[in-house]
């Protein structure tokens, strides 16, 4: 039976849905009992400061979570399983922790994909984040998710593993980010000076460069933005 979360932030909220439980794991659980902060939706949580609930129960379907009442469904289908999850959840520390937050708990890092490399992805908004995602898609790069791998530089564990070949910084057209929002533009300074010339940034029309990546150059987040993406991976020293 899949699991439904919520994080909150005092007005924040982000919540993930019919979640399995290795999924639930790597994204949600180990990370908030090892205190580190959470991607979930175009938000962060740091546990120090955040709530959670887990919810188990049946799948929602799409009509389930129209009009803004997954949540409401959830609770009212599911029952209460934070507590025992979170008891259950061993606090890992170091290349544990990044191997188990990538699925990789006695291999590499991330899945391997011999055929075509990983591009991990770092967005500003679910808007961005499927616009990365619909890029990719055409030239056929799978994507992996931007937190379990910061938590693996930050603790810089990444030895004798398999990165992603290079990280897309996706920005979104409101620019919903602002100067201010350090843990945002920390994630970014951290992926551009992780990657280097194989860093990314993706814009979307109309929306110009801020200046904490303007001199990292651009690529256009729609799908004719595919050949350009492709010419500056290759450049970078990604090939497929």
């Amino acid at each position: 039976m899949p699991y439904h979360v919520q994080l909150q932030r005092g007005h924040h909220v982000a919540r993930a849905f019919n979640l399995e439980l290795d999924e639930l794991r790597r994204q949600i659980l180990l990370p908030w009992v090892a205190n580190r902060r959470i991607e979930l939706g175009d938000k962060g949580f740091k546990p120090e400061d955040s709530k959670i609930i887990v919810l188990e129960g049946p799948r929602l379907e799409s009509p389930d979570l129209a009009m803004s009442q997954g949540w409401t469904n959830a609770q009212r289908k599911g029952t209460p399983v934070t507590r025992e999850l979170l008891d259950s959840t061993p606090v890992l520390e170091g290349a544990a922790a990044a191997q188990a937050m990538l699925g990789g708990g006695s291999g590499a890092m991330l899945p391997a994909a011999a055929e075509r490399p990983t591009v991990a992805m770092l967005a500003e908004s679910p808007e961005a984040a499927s616009a990365a995602r619909e890029l990719l898609a055409r030239l056929g790069l799978p994507s992996a998710a931007w937190a379990p791998l910061r938590a693996a530089i930050i603790t810089r564990q990444t030895g004798g593993t398999t990165l992603p070949a290079a990280v897309m910084v996706a920005l979104d057209a409101g620019g919903v980010t602002t100067a201010g929002d350090i843990d945002w533009w920390l994630d970014v300074g951290l992926a551009l000076g992780a990657f280097g010339p194989r860093a990314v940034v993706a814009l979307p029309p109309g929306r110009t460069a801020p200046a904490a990546v303007r001199d990292a150059g651009a690529v256009t987040l729609t799908p004719d933005g595919a050949p350009a993406l492709a010419e500056r991976l290759r450049e970078a020293g990604v090939m497929f």
